[in-house]
């Protein structure tokens, strides 16, 4: 009966996840659009849009969903398949956290199955697609490494030689993840060894090769690929930074600092909450097992340390903290919990699952009308179009609507300056390369039209240069927001359709 309870809790946890990402055409996921315009170019060699890029699929350590999009074939829709490789995620994520607790507590427990209340985190929102995509699978090899540990040392060398390798070449950060959690909890049987601890060391330290075969993987690929376009000095990030670490298991994407919508500050609450049973003695309480506090305090300790952002890669530190929070849920057990109390706890996670899954459902609702008005306002756009997207005044860090515009390469087979470049081998054709910026986002109306329809400072506000000479590079220009009181009427822009929220201008020739 409890194995069909766990089961129960799981069928019941994920639906309420999942139906809200299914239910609607599109996903309201920043970065999303830029990875649904890549696999249409890979699966599109002969559309207009492949005239501007080039794409040869390549192993690099961010290619999880993009290799299982040319492995597959191609099989649906490029908006569709990155429904399912979500769909994958959210039931993937909560499996994970169970099947870790069964090889913590060595039983099937309901418990873990709240791990859905972290399903939309901060990376989740990013559309960090590969990432989120990986995690599960990172959390899988924990399990596995905790439940061999009672295998000759050299089987789990075999066992966890492939599953480095794929998880390195799915994302790098989720390899390292399972890295860190792994040295986390050997340094902890190095400690329990007590006097013994250098005969345990040395006995131990050949479980490093399965981890040292993708480093020096990662060594090789940052000695031999092409320069990455979008490559920076790696940054500690600011107090506002951290601020945003710390909600992110449950915050939003976030363009200009931390956000909190009420409803997830609910179910951050409650979590804390619950979390705060571990500390107590009395019944009922929760009972964290041993053998999880090496993977759990090295994994804090990446939480802390990491920098906001590395060679170029952003928001790294808001992508370990929601996963430090399901170890926690895995690693923990409730004791002395009576009937009446467990009831109460039920009914708190599912009234703030069912929470959390209404406010997305609604979110993705008004997002899904937004992309089917622009796919009406792309109607009218000759295939192999060249568009500047922009944003009215004020709004250039609203990332609501940051990358929308790439919706235009699979809707109208046009090309759009800002689709990721780099670590995706997605790159410019030659002749292009000063027509685009490899992680840009939309840009303020301001930025190359003045009040009264001319030019202003184009470098104002940043130092892209992608828009310079923007009425030779590009032949229209897309306004993602309705035009301000102020709108300039530029003599070379010709409105040809305007549809919501969404303008389109045609650029005339000087």
């Amino acid at each position: 009966m409890t194995q069909y309870r766990v089961l129960l809790a799981y069928v019941l946890v994920v639906s309420a996840v999942a139906l809200p990402i299914l239910a609607n055409p599109y996903l309201p996921l920043v970065d999303l659009p830029n990875h649904i315009a890549r696999h249409f170019i890979v699966a599109n060699p002969q559309s207009a849009a492949s005239r501007y890029f080039d794409y040869q699929l390549d192993l690099t350590p961010n290619s999880a969903v993009d290799l299982l999009w040319s492995l597959t074939r191609h099989p649906l829709d490029p908006v569709r398949f990155s429904h399912f490789a979500f769909l994958v995620y959210a039931a993937n994520l909560v499996a994970a956290s169970m099947v870790l607790a069964r090889a913590v507590h060595g039983r099937w427990l309901a418990w873990p199955a709240a791990s859905g209340l972290l399903v939309y985190n901060a990376p989740f929102f990013w559309g960090f697609q590969n990432f989120v995509f990986m995690v599960p699978f990172a959390i899988y090899g924990l399990a596995l490494w905790l439940q061999t540990e009672r295998y000759p040392n050299w089987l789990r060398v075999a066992v966890f030689v492939p599953i480095c390798v794929i998880l390195f070449w799915g994302h790098l950060f989720a390899f390292g993840l399972l890295a860190v959690a792994v040295v986390g909890r050997e340094l902890q049987r190095v400690f329990e060894a007590g006097k013994a601890w250098p005969k345990t060391f040395l006995a131990n330290i050949s479980l490093a090769i399965p981890f040292l075969i993708p480093t020096a993987l990662l060594t090789y690929v940052l000695a031999t690929a092409p320069a990455n376009p979008a490559a920076a000095p790696s940054v500690f990030g600011t107090f506002t930074d951290r601020l945003y670490m710390l909600i992110s298991p449950l915050g939003e994407a976030a363009g200009a600092g931390a956000t909190l919508k009420p409803v997830g500050a609910i179910v951050l609450g409650l979590l804390l909450l619950l979390f705060y049973f571990g500390k107590r003695s009395a019944a009922p309480h929760l009972h964290v097992a041993l053998r999880m506090k090496g993977p759990l305090i090295a994994v804090l300790l990446l939480c802390l340390l990491i920098p906001a952002s590395i060679n170029g890669v952003t928001l790294v530190h808001i992508r370990f903290p929601f996963v430090l929070m399901i170890l926690f849920i895995a690693a923990s057990r409730w004791q002395n919990l009576h009937q009446s109390t467990a009831r109460v706890i039920s009914v708190a996670i599912a009234a703030a699952l069912i929470l959390r899954g209404g406010e997305f459902y609604v979110n993705a609702a008004d997002y899904s009308r937004d992309v089917n008005t622009l796919k009406q306002v792309l109607k009218v756009v000759p295939e192999g179009s060249r568009i500047l997207p922009i944003r009215s005044q004020g709004n250039e860090r609203d990332t609501r609507f940051w990358h929308i515009q790439a919706y235009a390469v699979p809707m109208a087979e046009s090309f759009v300056p800002t689709l990721f470049q780099g670590v995706h081998f997605l790159r410019l054709k030659p002749e292009w390369t000063d027509s685009a910026h490899p992680a840009a986002m939309s840009i303020d109306q301001r930025r190359i039209l003045d009040a009264n329809g001319g030019l202003i400072d184009q470098n104002a506000g940043g130092d892209e240069d992608f828009w310079f000479d923007w009425q030779e590079k590009f032949t229209h220009l897309l306004l993602i927001d309705p035009p301000s009181e102020d709108w300039p009427a530029a003599k070379n822009l010709q409105r040809i359709d305007q549809h919501g929220r969404f303008t389109l201008f045609e650029i005339l020739p000087e």
